[in-house]
Parts: structure tokens; sequence; C-alpha cells
């Protein structure tokens, strides 16, 4: 390769570096104005009259339904397109929600709706009603917490890892996942951003593709075509643009559903080659470490996605499967939830701690946006079923209840996952303050007594189930102290020593819920063992 071609692929390396950050900090933006400005939205359709059926972009009646809505009751299936309500032509969206927005609840009107043969059928009783809360909390209150939850961990992903390539696909995942999720209320009701929620969806599966050529560690050929990652969002921006164009097309009014179709074909098989890649990995990662991380993202990306992913493949078949938020989405809610099993069994925080503590703070909001959720609807109802009241004021005092509850269980819940969470560098600090402490102040006593301090550290800072220290007394080795149920199992041992002359040894047991100690801690124990027992002999020939 000569040098002119070398600087080429230099140069548009940094171009490409260049875009992903842009991108990624665009979409980040957009993602926080969509969370602010979908509750408005929801509420705005959901203090208006409702016509008991729920519709897309171009008024083709949705398959979205609840228990005692007028539309449905009427007879008005998914499917159709409407046309005409109360006598009025509705060509279009905003048509719809005006002359909708004008009717008086509880008068029956008529509704004609157009199958996609041209044969058109009236509905002469549709009766408007107010919007159940019980339906707005299930198909927005539940899809919106999981994207104000996946915003959140996208933005700490690129405050720590941003400045890395598999950082930033992370973060870029968990935006477009948030505008995904926080926009599915809109699609079936304003409109507003049904646009911008195709091209989401679109840019999901490329971002999906993307880091299954990065995740546990680079594809080789990406390290030296970095181009190759710009493929599967090139796709991705093909089927958005399509569907943010479909969307609005009223001369073909069932052209997005298509569009729809080979967007929901796309994020399918973006999660089957990821499986399939990770499950590959799981066997052939060159190092261990790799192969323990895939096994993780396996089990993890299974429970999360395999659910979904049959319902976008039947979608996009063309079977007009109902999404249901309550059932699609406790998957997730099981997905951390098997992430803290196996850190907790296979120790991941040894592994990568950067993605441990992205993932649990994932399950932490994801589990508490869930209790929160589940809580205010149970409470709603138990308050309406002995007061009788379904005021907005009742609402909110149910809100303000479940709130104020939540708030000690939320403190309690990170207070643990801070305890855990302490990363393997945090626990070698604390060793090597004490390391320092010993080396600048020359006052800590009897060479016996450093000896005991430094078991103390040890035990404390990597978590140990027990430990012991060994002195020479008298040409003899002795054990003077231990700590916790010493039993003489040996899992970590650092000699106290000054050049060729050995004060002692300190012996640790079984880290707690682990099932061994990382290379870095053995590392730091062994450096400050030195400090140790130079310090040791320091005082040992001043004596």
């Amino acid at each position: 390769m000569t040098s002119k071609t070398v600087h080429v692929a230099e140069d548009a390396a940094r171009i490409l570096e260049r875009l992903s950050r842009a991108a990624t900090l665009l979409t980040f933006a957009i993602a926080c104005a969509v969370c602010l400005s979908a509750p408005l939205l929801a509420l705005s359709f959901a203090n208006r009259p409702f016509l008991g059926m729920l519709v897309e972009p171009t008024l083709v009646v949705a398959t979205v339904a609840s228990a005692g809505w007028t539309g449905r009751e009427a007879g008005v299936e998914p499917g159709p397109r409407v046309v005409r309500v109360d006598g009025r032509a509705v060509a279009s969206s905003e048509a719809y929600q005006a002359v909708v927005a004008g009717l008086p609840l509880g008068r029956p009107v008529s509704v004609m709706v157009e199958h996609r043969d041209g044969r058109q059928q009236l509905h002469p009783s549709v009766t408007p009603m107010a919007f159940p809360r019980d339906d707005l909390l299930r198909l927005f209150g539940v899809p919106y917490l999981v994207g104000v939850a996946y915003v959140l961990i996208g933005a700490w992903v690129y405050r720590l890892r941003g400045q890395t390539r598999p950082g930033r696909v992370l973060a870029f995942f968990c935006f477009a996942a948030s505008i995904t999720c926080a926009l599915i209320f809109d699609i079936w009701t304003t409109h507003a951003m049904v646009g911008l929620w195709s091209a989401a969806v679109a840019l999901s599966g490329g971002a999906i593709f993307s880091m299954a050529m990065r995740f546990p560690v680079e594809w080789g050929p990406v390290r030296h075509r970095p181009w190759l990652l710009a493929v599967p969002y090139l796709l991705s921006m093909a089927l958005g643009l399509r569907s943010f164009v479909s969307v609005r097309d009223l001369a073909a009014p069932y052209a997005y559903v298509r569009d729809w179709q080979a967007s929901y074909f796309y994020v399918a098989l973006a999660i089957v080659g990821f499986l399939l890649i990770t499950l590959y990995r799981t066997r052939r990662a060159e190092s261990p470490a790799a192969r323990q991380q895939a096994r993780l993202m396996l089990g993890g990306s299974a429970i999360a996605f395999v659910p979904v992913m049959f319902w976008l493949l039947g979608a996009a078949a063309g079977f007009r499967l109902v999404f249901r938020p309550l059932v699609y989405l406790p998957p997730m809610l099981l997905f951390p939830i098997s992430i803290w099993v196996a850190i907790l069994r296979y120790r991941l925080l040894d592994v990568d701690d950067f993605l441990s503590r992205t993932v649990l703070w994932g399950a932490l909001t994801a589990i508490l946006a869930g209790i929160y959720t589940i809580s205010i609807t149970i409470s709603q109802r138990l308050f309406v079923s002995i007061t009788g009241e379904k005021s907005d004021a009742a609402i909110v005092l149910t809100t303000l209840v479940v709130a104020s509850l939540m708030t000690p269980l939320r403190a309690q819940l990170q207070g643990m996952l801070d305890r855990r969470l302490k990363s393997v560098g945090e626990r070698g600090a604390e060793l090597r303050r004490f390391a320092d402490q010993v080396t600048l102040n020359s006052q800590l006593g009897r060479p016996e007594r450093i000896a005991c301090r430094f078991l103390d550290e040890a035990v404390a800072a990597l978590r140990a189930e027990s430990g012991a220290l060994s002195l020479r007394r008298d040409g003899r080795w002795e054990v003077v102290e231990t700590r916790g149920r010493w039993a003489g199992d040996v899992w970590l041992q650092v000699p106290l020593a000054c050049g060729a002359e050995r004060f002692g040894m300190v012996w640790l047991g079984r880290p707690l819920g682990r099932r061994r100690y990382t290379e870095q801690e053995r590392d730091t124990m062994a450096a400050v063992a030195v400090d140790i027992g130079r310090a040791m002999g320091d005082l040992a020939g001043s004596a």
C-alpha cells in the first residue's frame, strides 16, 4: 500500500469520525426534543373527543383496540380508510382531527370507510367518547417511559465513551430506540411526528447491524476499512426516506404500509444477524474475556429482542398484528434481571466495568419505570373502586402518592447498585492510598502493626470473605492475625519483603460473590505489598 493510499484512508477515517459524532449528537438532540413534546401531543389527543378507534397517518384504521371502544363496538374493523365523519369528508389527518375535535360527547355520528378495493361501507352510529385513562397509560405511558430510559442511558454512555466508535454506536442506538418508543402513540393519534418515527425505526436496524460489527470486539475488516460501518446506515437512510415520504402520500394511502413492512423486515434481519454473530463469537472469539462478553450479550439480547423480532417478522409478512406494549415490553424488563444474574454468577465486572455499569443502570431505570407504571395503574383503579372518583384530580393524587413511595425505593436500589458497582480501579485506589500513607508517614508504629493494617485494607477493598497474616518470628512462620472465617483456603497471596529479607505473607480467601480475583486486583496487591514491605524494612532497620 502506497503512502498516498494510506493518507487517503486516514482522511476518510477522520471524516467518518466527524460524521459519526455529528450524527450521534444530532440524534440525541432530536430524542430530547421528542421526549419533551410527546407528552404534550398525547395529552392534547386524550383531551379531545375520541371515536373509539385509532387511525394511522393516511386514516387507515389501526389494529390497536381496547374493550369498550365505541368505534370497534359499532363494527369498524382495522384495514379500511376513513373518508367521512358525521357526513363531512376527511381527506387528511388534519381534517379528520379537526372534525372529531368538534363532535359532542355521547351523540352518535356516522362514519364511512373505504376498503382497498374501493368499496365503501357506512357505520351509522359511532358514539364519541372520552379517551380512557387506562389506555393512555398502556399505549403511551409504558412506551414513553422506556423511551426516556433509553435516552438517559444513551447520554450516559456517550459521556463516558463518546470518543470511541463502539461507545458512539451504542449511544446512537439508544437515541434511535428512544425516538421509536416515545412516538409509538403518535403514529395512531396526532401523526405530528410520524415521519420522524419511521426514520428512527429504520435507523435502529442500521445501528444493530453496526453493533454486530463492533461488539464485543471490532470485526477485523472494519478496522482496515471503516467505511464498511456506513453501509448499514445507508440502507437505513434509504428505507427511512421512503417511509418519511409515503406516510403523507394521500394519493397512495396504503403505500406507507409496504415501506413500514420493509423497515420492520430490516430491523428483524438486523436482530437475527446480531444474535447469530454473537453466538459465533461465544465460541470463536480470540480471548476468553470476549467470549464471556459474547455469552452475556447473547442471553440478554435474546430475551430483549426475540419477542419483538417475531412481531416484526409477522408484520413484515403482511399480518395485521396488534402491537401490545404490555406484551412486548416486559421482556425488556427481564433483560436487566438476566444481566444482573450473569454479573453475579459469571463476574462480568471483571471483563468490562463500563459495560456492566451501562447495563445495570439501564436495568435499574427500566425496572423502576415498570414498577412505577404498574403501581400507578393499580392505585388508580383501587382509588376509583373505593371512592368512585374518576377526575383528573384523582389521577394527580394517586400519582403523587406512588411517586412519594417510589423515592425511598429508588434511593435504596441506587445505593445497593453503587456499592455493587465499585469498579476494580476504585478498589485498587483504596489500597494505593493506604500505601501512600505508609510511605509518607514514618510514625505508623511497629512493622507488625503496618502488616495488620494492610490485611484489613486488603480484605475491605477487595471484598474478601476472609484473610490471614503470617509473620516470621524466631525463625518460624506463624499466623498472627485472621479476618472473617479463615479456613486456610488461599485465593490470593502476596509476600511482604524488602530486598532479600521476607517479613511475612498476606493471604486472602474467596472474593465475595465472585469466582476469582481479577488480574488488575492481583497486580495492585503485588504493587502495594512491595511498598508495605519496603516500609517494614525501613522501620526494622531503624529500630
